[in-house]
Parts: C-alpha cells; sequence; structure tokens
C-alpha cells in the first residue's frame, strides 16, 4: 500500500499542454491515500485559477473557471469520478461519472450553466466568434451518457434564456435530445422567437448520415426580422407562420419551406407605406451542403394573384 500523501496551500503552473496554452492556480489541499476496499482516493481543491487556450482557427483565449474541486477514486482500472465542481463568473459546472477501461465504457451525470455576456466580456475562449452570434443571456443544461464508442447512449437538456442572436433578436427556449446506439433523436424544440411559438423535432443516424428535421414558427411577428440589416425595405406585416422541413443525407439535402403572412407587406421610414394582401409562399429545394442551394420549384401568391414555376439556383 502507498503511503498518504498530503499537499497543503501550493500552486499548480502547468502549459503547453495540447490546446492548454497555460494554467496557474492556488492549491490549498491536494490529498492522495489508499483504501483497502475502494482503492486510491483521490481529492483536492484549487482558487485563483487562470487558465489560457487556443482554439483551432481562434486566437488564445481564457477559460472563466476561478475555482473547483474534485473527488475521485481508482481501482483495478476503474476511475469513479464521485464528485467534480467548477465555478466563475461566467460558468458553473457540477458532474460525476465512472471510467472503466477494462471494456471502454463509461457513464456520467452533469450540469451547468453559463453567462454568455460575462464569457464574451472575460476574453473566453471562442469569445469573438461567439459574440458575432448573440450577446447577453443564460445557457443552462443537463446531460447523462453511458456505453462505450461502439454503442453510445444518454440524453440532454439545453435551455436558453434571454438570449439575443445577431441582429438584436430576442430567443428563449428548450432543446431535449436522446442518443441511443449513434441514432440521435432531437425529441423537442420549444422557444419563443420575434413573439412566436417556435417547435421542431428531428432525427440523424450517426453512422450513415441520414437524417430528417421539421421546424415551424407560429404567429410570429416576421416584421421583427432584421430586415434593414439584410438590405431589404419593405416587411412583412402582423403575424404570420412558417415551416420547414429537411430530409436527406451529408451530400443531398431535400427541403420544402411554407410561408404565410396575411397582413401583407409595409414599410416604415419616412416614406411609410403598406400593401394590405395576403402573402403565401412555398418552396421545394435541394441543398448540397458547402456547394449550392437549387430551388426546384417556387410559388408565390398576393392576394389572387399568383406566381409559380420559377428554377433558381445559388
Amino acid at each position: 500500500r502507498l503511503p498518504e500523501i498530503l499537499l497543503m496551500d501550493g500552486t499548480v503552473d502547468a502549459g503547453p499542454i495540447g490546446p492548454l496554452q497555460r494554467w496557474t492556480a492556488h492549491v490549498p489541499q491536494f490529498r492522495m491515500r489508499d483504501s483497502r476496499y475502494l482503492g486510491m482516493l483521490i481529492s483536492g481543491s484549487f482558487d485563483r485559477s487562470a487558465a489560457t487556450v487556443v482554439l483551432p482557427g481562434e486566437g488564445p483565449g481564457a477559460i472563466p473557471v476561478e475555482s473547483g474541486t474534485i473527488d475521485l477514486s481508482l481501482r483495478n482500472g476503474v476511475v469513479r469520478i464521485r464528485n467534480v465542481r467548477l465555478s466563475g463568473p461566467a460558468v458553473t459546472f457540477r458532474g460525476s461519472g465512472l471510467v472503466d477501461s477494462r471494456d471502454r465504457s463509461a457513464s456520467f451525470t452533469a450540469s451547468g450553466n453559463g453567462d454568455l455576456e460575462e464569457w464574451i466580456r472575460s476574453g473566453g475562449a471562442g469569445a469573438q466568434r461567439l459574440a458575432r452570434l448573440a450577446s447577453g443571456g443564460r445557457v443552462d443544461f443537463t446531460v447523462t451518457g453511458k456505453g462505450n464508442p461502439e454503442h453510445p447512449a444518454g440524453s440532454g437538456k439545453i435551455t436558453v434564456t434571454g438570449i439575443r442572436l445577431t441582429g438584436d433578436m430576442p430567443v428563449d427556449g428548450e432543446l431535449s435530445a436522446t442518443l441511443d446506439d449513434r441514432h440521435l433523436r432531437i425529441e423537442s424544440l420549444r422557444g419563443r422567437l420575434w413573439s412566436g411559438t417556435l417547435e421542431g423535432k428531428g432525427e440523424l443516424d450517426l453512422g450513415s448520415g441520414e437524417g430528417r428535421a421539421t421546424l415551424s414558427l407560429s404567429r410570429a411577428v416576421l416584421g421583427n426580422a432584421p430586415w434593414e440589416r439584410w438590405g431589404i425595405a419593405w416587411r412583412p406585416a402582423g403575424s404570420g407562420t412558417a415551416k420547414i422541413d429537411l430530409a436527406g443525407n451529408r451530400e443531398r439535402i431535400h427541403g420544402s419551406l411554407v410561408l404565410e403572412n396575411p397582413s401583407g407587406l409595409e414599410r416604415n421610414g419616412e416614406r411609410p407605406a403598406r400593401i394590405p394582401l395576403p402573402l403565401e409562399g412555398s418552396a421545394d429545394f435541394v441543398l448540397f451542403p458547402g456547394r449550392e442551394i437549387a430551388a426546384e420549384s417556387i410559388r408565390l401568391r398576393a392576394g389572387k394573384a399568383e406566381i409559380s414555376g420559377i428554377r433558381l439556383h445559388f
């Protein structure tokens, strides 16, 4: 049996190791001791942490975690992580689990939350890219998993609150997903966008790449979309609905889009105007990921006027 090791009031200074450029922290206590029935017990804590990582395509970024604790055991090739806690101004994380090196299996449970505004303000990893997509808001998550690389399984839920996407679009929502033997299923996607109800579901075979998805938006004020940012003076008036269906694989995705806006169009600014004709539109298209979009058919209707049969390539 190994003797007990107890370190008090130490420091850690590590890196570079892979994407980790440098990590420094104060370590109030680190303990290792051998237990007859539980194996090697390892526990410790750190605070005053400062870590910098370099992600692909990004410059150096911080990991805004100030303190943490860990408690685990090691016996006969099995690592039992009884408790891991990380906390900081932008993120908190809690987790536990087991890793069995004998059959390459694992099981875990984790949860946490993140403050996007604080992550960006503190220069967190990927902050520049994140700032181009969203600002403000909070993300909460829970996830569980088990199995091995050949047969993974798990479930998770992500909740976003007060997120503002590019163009100052407020978004709130919740996504629940499951993974069963490399088959990913989006059980539900529910949220609020442009004052309307956003709903969706889908599934994807991670092996073959085959999948399908449906996304709908009902009773939404489509005029709240950033039309001016897109360089479009006219915008939908009132509320409308939209629905998109997708099905395909990594090479080719078939889709259909349906839009309805009964109140017509309006233009704000110095010369406000309105066209109070009910608008409907639909399109069938094919998406070749990373290459082009081909609209096979487009139908537009304003009041009693209708245009159909248009073909476009982008």
